[in-house]
């Protein structure tokens, strides 16, 4: 199969691509996001959503102007967003549910996205959770609440010299958050972590009515209450999540950590698995990586439902990287952790190696989320700053040896030139090579 390109036409003052259910007819659709300048005030961001046919090309596009307002937004069947007064749909404009926030003070800026809108009752419909006044309440699309649940935000202010006066800023900060279900029973609840515990609304009828305090495997916030001693060995968390990993429609927590000596040059990683169990969790499973895990990809990688890791580990102890200096290339392993019964595997499958240049990091671009072919295993899609876009197949605990697919095709500028998303709904991924800077992007479906 051959790659099948089809120009798609970019809006002004493109920042970032993001995809999602819009119009809710089971099937994505592209939403490139415009950030509009407003010469010493924040940007406007202008939405524009991009209806493709089955075979990929254009069909239709909307416009939905956010400005300057101050509002959280997201995608998650429908296009929904939270304001000083709640919760609201965008589209349509309809207000969902009253409870007043902090935006509402606050006078132009940035919208910004966020991970508001769920479907925690898996009904195909979507809810918004809204913070103000203290509590966490839950709207569903049709105005109802779900209830209400008490959360601790947290406060900030600061006080510095601006414009040859003095600017106060003060700011609030929502309680962490996840929505996961936590006993498996098929209803998604409100978990709020905070350092080793974590409060958990359960959604029965309605939000809260039954809770729970959970200890958890390792304090998230650790905070040192002494100076660090010469030779001692520390962890820094990385990045923590709470889902279910193990496919056993239960709540799992995964934390990624940074293990450092008395400075980064050799420092590698611990990734550190507790499954749940609907009241706590089992044992904690430590795997330690021997280099560096400069991230962490959770992927259902071979689509058997449970999710994966996948890893790109680089050496970065003195040695290696003097040798890095005089090359200008540092090598990347890009491993897969396997989930399986007994949890995460303890030693890693290089999917591939390459070399990234340090000189010019940004000439190597790789995803490794989506399925581009079909064939129900994840797939990666690698530039490396050649003029050519590769495609090579994932399988079971792999990567094809060589590419299946080439395109010559050139790496625009940005940070994410590579949009990987199935939104034309036949099962297949495909690739948006797009640019800040360019007036049309490349559409690359794999047919």
């Amino acid at each position: 199969m051959p790659f099948v390109a089809t120009p798609l036409a970019l809006p002004a003052d493109l920042y970032e691509v993001r995809a999602g259910d819009t119009d809710l007819d089971g099937r994505d659709e592209l939403v490139l996001v415009s950030r509009v300048p407003k010469g010493r005030q924040p940007d406007a961001v202008r939405l524009t959503i991009v209806h493709l046919s089955a075979a990929g090309r254009e069909e239709a596009r909307e416009v939905i102007e956010l400005g300057q307002e101050a509002l959280l937004w997201d995608i998650q069947g429908g296009l929904w967003a939270v304001d000083g007064d709640g919760a609201r749909a965008l589209q349509s404009g309809a207000q969902l549910g009253g409870r007043r926030t902090a935006l509402g003070g606050l006078g132009p800026t940035t919208p910004t996205p966020a991970d508001i809108a769920a479907d925690p009752n898996h009904d195909g419909i979507a809810d918004v959770l809204v913070y103000g006044g203290g509590r966490f309440e839950l709207f569903a699309a049709t105005g109802s609440s779900w209830g209400a649940v008490k959360g601790s935000a947290e406060g900030a202010l600061r006080s510095r010299g601006q414009a040859g006066g003095t600017g106060l800023e003060v700011g609030s900060r929502w309680p962490a958050f996840a929505l996961v279900d936590v006993d498996g029973d098929g209803r998604d609840d409100l978990v709020q972590p905070e350092g080793d515990q974590a409060t958990v609304a359960f959604l029965d009828q309605t939000l809260g009515a039954r809770t729970a305090r959970l200890k958890l495997p390792l304090d998230l916030e650790p905070r040192p209450d002494r100076a660090r001693q010469k030779g001692e060995v520390r962890r820094e968390i990385e990045e923590a999540w709470l889902k279910d990993f193990d496919h056993d429609g239960k709540m799992d927590l995964l934390v990624h950590q940074w293990v450092v000596g008395d400075s980064w040059f050799g420092a590698t990683a611990e990734l550190v698995f507790a499954a749940g169990t609907g009241a706590g969790f089992k044992p904690a499973q430590t795997v330690r990586t021997s280099t560096a895990a400069v991230d962490v990809t959770p992927v259902d990688w071979d689509g058997d439902g449970d999710i994966d890791l996948v890893v790109p580990l680089v050496d970065i102890g003195l040695g290696n990287l003097g040798r890095a200096l005089v090359s200008r290339k540092v090598q990347v392993d890009l491993a897969l952790f396997e989930m399986g019964p007994g949890g995460l595997a303890a030693t890693p499958k290089v999917l591939r190696s390459f070399n990234w240049p340090i000189t010019n990091p940004d000439a190597v671009k790789a995803e490794l989320e989506q399925d581009v072919t079909g064939d129900g295993v994840v797939d990666l899609v690698l530039h490396e700053g050649e003029g050519e876009l590769k495609l090579f197949a994932g399988i079971k605990g792999g990567i094809s040896s060589s590419p299946i697919g080439v395109h010559p095709l050139p790496l625009p500028p940005g940070d994410k030139p590579l949009f990987v998303r199935d939104v034309t709904g036949d099962g297949r991924a495909e690739i948006l090579v797009w640019g800040p800077e360019l007036a049309t992007g490349t559409l690359l479906s794999w047919k």
